[in-house]
């Protein structure tokens, strides 16, 4: 009990802040890249690398074929999905880095979100604001992702907005090697101490 609270505080306390990414020379040399090129044209998802698992909410989303390079690194060749979907790209285990490519954002309301392996919302990005988007009726790629400074991204998803159909591409995740742990400031260490004597006196009392 007195664990769990301390953590609850602490993250309140001390949030690891992210950067958004916004191209994918953005995101780390080293990262594994998830392009569809060597999957199927028709085969279903979900689909895995053994370490990265993308999947969608909808049993139609496949392997697709484009005609053409849209925008070269974000969306060409094969992609996933395309439709009224939303997807999720699961971790074997934490990671620090994660980008991707999704096609035909042309309105606001869709989002990225990065989640730690408890379900907790770790990072947000939001097309217009975060991401960018294309003409209404045209069709435009943005990239996305974040960057965080340890490894704790395990679930990403992909919501689509009102008036979206969105596909993904070129998927790319990185791992922080050896990623040391979060400094706690002096505050809240003074902050936690506190809360746990706090609680010891109550206990007492």
């Amino acid at each position: 009990m007195k664990k769990s609270l301390l953590i609850y505080f602490l993250t309140i306390l001390c949030p690891v802040h992210a950067s958004i990414l916004t191209g994918p020379n953005n995101i780390s040399s080293f990262a594994t890249l998830i392009d569809f090129e060597s999957n199927t044209v028709e085969t279903a998802g979900p689909i895995s690398d053994g370490f990265a698992t993308i999947s969608s909410d909808s049993s139609d989303a496949q392997i697709k074929k484009m005609g053409y390079t849209q925008h070269t690194g974000i969306y060409e060749g094969n992609s996933f999905g395309f439709g009224k979907y939303n997807y999720s790209i699961s971790f074997l285990d934490p990671v620090s880095q994660v980008g991707l490519g999704i096609f035909d954002v042309n309105y606001a309301g869709n989002y990225v979100k990065a989640y730690d392996l408890n379900g907790n919302l770790l990072e947000t990005a939001q097309s217009i604001i975060d991401f960018s988007v294309g003409s209404p009726g045209g069709s435009h790629s943005a990239y996305v992702g974040f960057i965080r400074s340890n490894n704790d991204i395990s679930n990403v998803i992909i919501e689509s907005g009102e008036g979206d159909w969105l596909g993904i591409d070129n998927i790319s995740y990185f791992q922080t090697p050896d990623a040391s742990p979060v400094p706690i400031p002096t505050a809240a260490l003074l902050f936690s101490s506190g809360l746990i004597g706090l609680m010891r006196f109550r206990k007492k009392s």
